[in-house]
């Protein structure tokens, strides 16, 4: 079938590319498993074998669990940590101001409850202290009786701190993600998959996902040892909800275990037995199921808002939480802080972008700073530049002479890895992070020579990443087709996420019939079949988030009854009682 987009430049500049699907793959899909051709045809572009496909439908943990002892130092960890639960030492976790952070922490807080351990939680101050171990947070739990720290989504590269530890006699176990150097700081363990000479393969996992695997090493130490044959085992399956929230929000690819990590997640989150995370839900809104989107856009935005601009404790806090009562008091307040938070990064990106604007011609990565913005915003900031001029992005917020920073990137270009070459540089004090997205400290005087020294490092990898001008298409549809039926059918493939994207659906031969502006950002409209127009009564609801401002959105806006092909995703809506179907715009073609 011939379509109209073909061969067309759209409104961002690329070239919607068609996949091609293997038709005697669905009809061996469908006649092994009963599974319609459609999603036999995209099961047939992921590249899913005929074997794997009820493991992929139908992710569960035991088919991905590894044996936690595969990763280097769970054995050494795992016995001291068990050690402490069996002879009541106080125990201390320690973790990151973010989703991550306060998911891992709540996770072992909630593990150690259910072996009769109250543990002490430690999240650093954002702006006093900064990302990481501090020597004075240390030194400050060894004096108050802490035996034992264990560090979450945080230690790998504390190497100062850790050493101050041990000096102290302060045991420490690392259970975090982020990359390794050679070295390794002062530990009793350092679990972490990407440290350099570890072969577990489990590199793609959050804090939060080691943490549940930490549990289940210690659990088997614990039954080993016969600590349960006057102890009730927990449950550990019921903590895959935040496991899942942690996966989704720090952006883990959704592929084998993380996958069966966020669907079992989503439904242990549907029960609402963590009352923090049931109040969070019910401050949110949420009262359908949970799926990704919920966890990424209505949950996470509001516990990272507390290691924004509040205390950074009280995400942790939250989803530690038995009481509802007590969960919807914190839940209250982390809805409030998200709301400063919506404001104060409104003007930080009105700025931000001004900057960028002037740079992103010359530049392969954008680097804007300013005095004024507030470092818990700047991470949010970062992400919506980087989708604006598609270029990887760093944005610094300046005190006197330091700057801190948080970084965002596209795909196929690792800043993790670019800022921990800037460190052996000298170029920056400290920082860390992974391939999508990094945190790093800076001194002012040199955010010319960092950002000239980036440029160096990413240029031959943006040029191959801005020369591919394709966007890759899964469906290619009229309107008609945009049905709750293919909604249903399409979401037997979720949970949908990094490295599982949903499938982008090419919308030929549209016509716009009505516009409609949303919280002063959102771009809302309808569209109809352009060939049918005149009679036909069947049409779809559109959205363009964050475009009213955008030259995207003006164009959009423009097409007002004008035939226009359309690319994004069909997503399930609930409004006016009933269950319907939205799609949602990433790029269009005006003919």
């Amino acid at each position: 079938m011939q379509f109209r987009f073909e061969n067309k430049v759209s409104l961002k500049g690329k070239l919607w590319k068609l996949r091609e699907t293997n038709h005697n793959y669905a009809l061996s899909v469908y006649q092994k498993y009963g599974v319609s051709t459609l999603v036999g045809e995209l099961l047939s572009q992921k590249n899913i074998n005929l074997e794997d496909v009820p493991r992929f439908l139908e992710p569960k943990i035991k088919d991905h669990l590894p044996d936690p002892f595969t990763l280097m130092d769970m054995d050494k960890g795992s016995e001291r940590i068990a050690n402490a639960i069996i002879n009541k030492e106080n125990i201390a976790v320690y973790g990151d101001y973010d989703v991550d952070g306060a998911t891992s922490s709540a996770i072992m807080t909630r593990f150690f409850k259910s072996v009769g351990i109250k543990n002490a939680i430690y999240i650093p101050d954002r702006i006093s202290e900064g990302y990481g171990i501090n020597t004075e947070a240390l030194v400050s739990l060894k004096t108050g009786g802490v035996d034992l720290v264990m560090t979450l989504d945080c230690g790998i590269l504390s190497f100062q701190p850790l050493e101050h530890a041990k000096n102290i006699g302060l045991d420490v176990v690392v259970v975090d993600h982020h990359l390794s150097t050679g070295v390794l700081p002062a530990a009793i363990a350092v679990i972490n998959p990407n440290r350099l000479d570890d072969t577990s393969n489990l590199g793609n996992l959050c804090a939060a996902g080691l943490a549940f695997l930490t549990c289940i090493a210690v659990n088997r130490k614990l039954r080993e040892k016969g600590f349960y044959s006057s102890n009730q085992e927990p449950q550990l399956l019921e903590l895959l909800d935040l496991v899942a929230l942690g996966t989704v929000c720090d952006v883990m690819t959704l592929q084998g275990l993380n996958r069966a990590y966020v669907s079992q997640g989503l439904k242990i989150l549907s029960k609402r037995k963590n009352q923090g995370l049931n109040a969070l839900c019910d401050i949110a809104g949420l009262k359908d199921r949970a799926d990704v989107y919920s966890l990424g856009f209505l949950l996470g935005p509001r516990i990272n808002a507390a290691g924004r601009i509040g205390d950074c404790s009280l995400g942790a806090k939250l989803l530690s939480e038995n009481d509802y009562t007590s969960a919807l008091e914190i839940a209250d307040t982390l809805n409030n802080l998200n709301k400063e938070r919506q404001e104060i990064e409104k003007r930080i990106l009105e700025e931000a972008m001004n900057q960028a604007d002037k740079i992103s011609k010359s530049s392969p990565m954008i680097i804007v700073h300013s005095e004024t913005w507030h470092p818990g915003i700047i991470g949010i900031v970062a992400g919506r530049i980087k989708e604006a001029f598609d270029k990887p992005t760093a944005v610094i917020s300046v005190n006197q002479e330091i700057g801190k920073a948080s970084a965002r990137s596209v795909s196929g270009i690792d800043i993790g890895s670019a800022i921990a070459n800037a460190i052996g540089e000298g170029l920056i004090v400290s920082g860390g992070g992974h391939k999508a997205a990094a945190g790093f400290t800076v001194e002012k005087k040199n955010i010319l020579l960092l950002h000239d020294y980036l440029n160096k490092m990413i240029e031959n990898d943006y040029a191959k990443y801005s020369n591919d001008n394709f966007t890759n298409v899964n469906l290619g549809l009229r309107v008609s087709s945009l049905t709750l039926k293919l909604a249903n059918e399409m979401e037997k493939l979720s949970p949908f996420g990094n490295g599982n994207p949903e499938p982008s659906i090419a919308v030929d031969m549209a016509k716009i019939v009505s516009t409609k502006v949303y919280a002063d950002k959102h771009l809302g409209f309808h569209f109809t079949d352009a060939e049918l127009a005149k009679t036909s009564s069947i049409s779809v609801k559109g959205i363009s988030f964050n475009s009213i401002n955008s030259d995207f959105g003006k164009q959009l806006q423009s097409a007002y009854m004008k035939n226009i092909s359309l690319l994004g995703k069909l997503r399930k809506s609930y409004y006016g009682g009933n269950e319907n179907v939205d799609f949602l715009v990433d790029d269009a073609i005006i003919y």
